[in-house]
């Protein structure tokens, strides 16, 4: 699970900056699951996997508590 470090560590693990609409960020969540997903990556940890879905989980929690 995603520790927080900064304030734009979540958006640093997506790759995206924090001005970035949901679909950008959506966008960004697929490619790096794609990229990082352990059934296609066996020398990443399962734990990139999962803080990737941790951020995209607490970015989009964020934007829709805020709309």
């Amino acid at each position: 699970i995603v520790r927080e470090n900064s304030p734009t560590e979540y958006y640093d693990i997506l790759r995206v900056s924090p001005s970035a609409t949901p679909a950008q960020i959506k966008s960004a969540y697929y490619k790096q699951s794609f990229i990082h997903h352990p059934d296609r990556n066996r020398d990443r940890s399962e734990d990139a996997a999962r803080n990737i879905y941790s951020a995209y989980l607490l970015l989009m929690f964020i934007y829709n508590s805020n709309n």
